[in-house]
């Protein structure tokens, strides 16, 4: 059984991390354990607006293996449910001699549905690094790798948070080149090549679930990269760089939720790109950053007609987008800050495509006294795959959250998510929910405690 296999493989994961931390470190661990209990109005993220089509209204009409239960995700009723979330963290960084520093993360969580226990899955997020330090190689040359296990779904489409929509993914990179070498006076450069490479594991449910019509898939792929960036410490006040990269991925294998997938030859594809950045310090209180720059994309094994199942045939072999952002963050005192963020960027949704998104963001936190942090926010977003946004979805998130110290070790938090996404593609029922309408309400409280400094 699935639940069984993957409990095995997390508890043998933990127990191996704890095997390489040599005794003399422990003092080094953090842990931390919590429960958080959520309430999720709309647990599949379905659109209330769109109904089951006539053929799919009465059980005696479906084709073999589909039931009224395995339809639930995609009817267009909403399902609520409370779940409830033990967790356990661990930290530590990981001497390994004078030549190298390596450091650890690990989170390990249960996903418990009240109602929809087939839902109920296991999430595993970790951070293992591994590189260089300066007695092995002269500054600024160093090399890392890193290993990084994530449970959230890297779908631009799916609200942050969804319980039910979330999917395991790994991410392997190797970094390696000079940082912040100083050539010139008050310049510096920057050139790396990183080695990525991107699986996408699925939902780690308890249930199987083999009758489902709908579940989360993705796309694995490699990355070849080149990086530079050049700086400039004009003043205290002014900084400035210019940056640019190439790059080539190339897809192993290519799965999509969306109704107009391409084959994983139509994903392959040469970046590049280019910016300029600078960051001005207006007065002590203020920070304003701005940047500008262009991410391009070609697609040699692409063809026009290559997919034959996409209802949109005008598939063009290359792609040009712009790319910029602005910032101001504004911290009055050391208890207040306050960001307002504008941003475009392009980047790689779950299914392998490219996706270009505009975001604008406002967020700030209050800390009152030492013990109570109050933290709320808000995001208009707009996407939309290839690099263009004249058919766009869009999607209002809102994020408010309370923490409250209650000892030295326990903290409590409490908030609430909201988000609200609206998108042209819905005309009619499909089991393909990719960028799909829908608005969900999650309500959370949640109760963690921590050990520090834990001797072997």
């Amino acid at each position: 059984m699935i639940a069984y296999r993957l409990t095995k493989l997390t508890f043998a994961f933990v127990v191996a991390t704890f095997l390489l931390i040599p005794t003399s470190v422990y003092a080094q661990v953090a842990i931390t354990a919590g429960v958080q209990g959520l309430y999720d109005d709309n647990i599949f993220l379905e659109d209330d607006s769109i109904s089951l089509p006539p053929e799919l209204s009465d059980p005696a009409n479906f084709p073999e293996g589909l039931t009224l239960e395995s339809l639930k995700q995609v009817d267009g009723k909403k399902d609520d449910d409370f779940i409830m979330v033990p967790s356990l963290s661990i930290a530590s960084a990981i001497p390994v001699g004078q030549n190298f520093d390596s450091s650890v993360e690990v989170s390990i969580a249960a996903l418990m549905f009240t109602d929809n226990t087939d839902e109920s899955r296991l999430t595993l997020d970790s951070h293992l690094t591994f590189g260089s330090s300066d007695t092995l190689l002269p500054d600024p040359l160093f090399f890392k790798v890193s290993s990084m296990l994530n449970s959230q779904s890297s779908s631009v489409s799916i609200a942050q948070g969804s319980t039910a929509r979330q999917s395991q993914s790994h991410t392997a990179t190797l970094v390696m080149g000079a940082s912040d070498w100083s050539f010139a006076k008050l310049w510096t450069l920057s050139a790396k090549y990183a080695l990525t490479r991107y699986d996408y594991l699925k939902e780690w449910t308890f249930d199987d679930r083999e009758e489902r019509p709908y579940e989360e898939k993705g796309s694995d792929y490699t990355k070849n990269g080149l990086y530079f960036d050049i700086k400039n410490e004009t003043s205290k006040q002014l900084t400035t760089s210019l940056n640019a990269n190439v790059d080539y991925t190339s897809f192993s294998n290519s799965n999509s939720n969306d109704i107009d997938a391409m084959s994983k030859n139509d994903l392959n594809r040469i970046g590049y790109g280019a910016g300029v950045r600078a960051t001005y310090l207006i007065q002590s209180p203020i920070t304003v950053s701005a940047s500008l720059g262009f991410d391009g994309a070609h697609y040699p094994d692409r063809e026009s007609d290559s997919n034959e199942n996409s209802t949109n045939q005008d598939v063009d072999d290359n792609e040009l987008s712009l790319r910029f952002g602005t910032s101001a963050i504004y911290t009055p005192d050391l208890k207040t800050s306050i960001e307002a963020r504008i941003n475009q960027t392009n980047g790689t949704d779950t299914d392998g495509q490219s996706i270009v998104s505009r975001s604008f963001a406002l967020n700030g936190n209050r800390r009152f006294g030492d013990l109570t942090t109050l933290i709320v926010g808000g995001r208009f977003l707009q996407f939309q795959n290839g690099d263009e946004l004249n058919d766009a979805s869009e999607r209002f998130e809102l994020t408010t959250a309370l923490s409250i110290t209650l000892t030295k070790s326990i903290t409590l938090s409490l908030g609430y998510n909201y988000a609200d996404q609206n998108s042209d593609k819905d005309s009619e029922f499909s089991f393909h929910s990719s960028g799909h309408s829908y608005t969900s309400h999650r309500v959370f409280i949640g109760l963690s405690g921590g050990l520090v400094g834990i001797k072997g």
